[in-house]
């Protein structure tokens, strides 16, 4: 029984530290018919430190053509749900091209593939509905979902970014002052 014990700790630790252990920072703010999502393409921990080990392309997808999807953690693990994502909306696809879907829906699959799956990741979904209306839902590795309207951050700068976004959000912002207003965020 012991080593039972041992396993499951070991797993819930492993699980509770993913977003300290691959580094890394994703964050996605909405204007006015308009959402960014910016990715940090450091690779770093809070077990380096200041030392950062590299650069790295940061796993984002576009699921549709009104969604796209960000995934921190790992990177194997971010390929797995976007494969297991399309083998579920195969139906859907027309021309190599997910056709009919909000990215409200997209959200619920990636949620359900999710809480069904062992995967060390914390997607982002991001997207405009056929009301071009912005939409932002960030999930932890459960598939949990919260939505917003204004801003969502992920990683390991997560809370420093959170404070910064509370600063600098400015609802209904157009596109071009969307971005600067991201990028002054993110530096």
């Amino acid at each position: 029984w012991m080593k039972i014990f041992v396993a499951v700790l070991l797993q819930i630790i492993t699980v509770g530290m993913s977003s300290s252990i691959h580094g890394g920072s994703y964050m996605a703010m909405a204007g006015k018919d308009s959402v960014v999502l910016a990715v940090d393409t450091r690779f770093a921990s809070l077990k380096t430190g200041a030392f950062n080990l590299g650069d790295a392309t940061r796993c984002v997808f576009r699921v549709g053509a009104r969604t796209v999807v960000g995934c921190f953690g790992l990177d194997s693990d971010s390929k797995i749900l976007i494969d297991k994502l399309r083998e579920m909306l195969v139906d859907h696809y027309e021309f190599g091209d997910i056709v009919d879907l909000e990215p409200e829906n997209i959200a619920h699959v990636i949620s359900d593939i999710l809480y069904g799956q062992s995967l060390l990741i914390s997607p982002i979904i991001i997207g405009l509905n056929s009301e071009n209306k912005p939409y932002i839902c960030a999930m932890d590795e459960l598939g949990a979902q919260s939505t917003t309207d204004q801003f969502a951050v992920q990683g390991t700068a997560g809370a420093a970014l959170y404070g910064l976004c509370e600063s600098l959000f400015l609802p209904e912002l157009p596109a071009e002052s969307l971005v600067s207003n991201v990028e002054r965020c993110f530096k």
